[in-house]
């Protein structure tokens, strides 16, 4: 009679250890570094340069040998006179080709952990000046995952790697697939509810930035932001990109 009592009460105290164990591993994984766009965070860092006027009839085209390597950073001139302004669309096929460049195959079969657009303030602004996508696979063999981050601005590609430890439940990536609103149509919602308002009563002189970071311990929002000069003064919002819901 006693062997009856004790195993029901095994399987109880079991199941109540289960939700508890759980929920110490997901805090344990809101602890783990998650990749940044800082390059800073990454390894194998290389730099390439390209044609911005021509870039995307070039790959249409498919044209080959569209990026030139570059010894270090110290050849590149950042150039701001003729800047591009390129939508999300675009900037994925940038990143794609540079990825087939950099790292011998495209995106597909990667997965998105992150995505992040800039440019300065101006009347109507549309497109961005630059952007950060960090894609990434798990590793055959091991508990971690690979990670490219690609950073495109006017003309100059950066590409790194990293690896960084997979969380018991993995991490949340980005499904452009599945967008209801992308950075283009979230910089439009952030126009019409606060961000005009905010460019305009400091003429222009801001920058917008467009940060699209899902992780357990933070919202899995477009988070449009608007900053006057690197000062207090800001204004920001935050969208779904699934849903459009602000």
């Amino acid at each position: 009679m006693k062997n009856k009592t004790f195993i029901p009460l095994a399987i109880l105290v079991l199941l109540l250890c289960i939700p508890i164990f759980f929920s110490v591993q997901c805090l344990h994984d809101r602890e783990i570094d998650y990749p940044s766009g800082l390059v800073s965070n990454f390894d194998r860092i290389a730099y390439y340069r390209f044609d911005a006027s021509t870039i995307l009839e070039d790959i249409g085209s498919g044209k080959l040998n569209v990026f030139q390597k570059l010894d270090d950073e110290s050849s590149i001139s950042y150039e701001e006179h003729d800047v591009r302004f390129w939508n999300q669309e675009n900037y994925m096929q940038i990143a794609d080709a540079v990825h087939k460049s950099a790292f011998g195959e495209g995106v597909e079969g990667w997965k998105i952990n992150s995505m992040d657009y800039f440019r300065a303030c101006s009347d109507k602004p549309l497109g961005f000046s630059s952007g950060e996508i960090i894609f990434y696979q798990k590793s055959n063999g091991s508990n971690s995952y690979r990670t490219h981050l690609i950073a495109i601005h006017n003309g100059v590609a950066i590409t790194g790697e990293n690896n960084f430890q997979r969380p018991l439940l993995g991490w949340m990536s980005v499904q452009p697939n599945r967008f209801k609103v992308n950075a283009d149509g979230a910089l439009n919602i952030a126009e019409e509810n606060g961000g005009r308002k905010f460019r305009t009563a400091f003429n222009n002189e801001c920058q917008i930035i467009l940060v699209l970071r899902p992780n357990p311990s933070k919202d899995n929002d477009w988070l449009v932001y608007y900053d006057y000069r690197g000062s207090l003064e800001t204004f920001e919002i935050l969208i779904d990109p699934y849903t459009g819901w602000y």
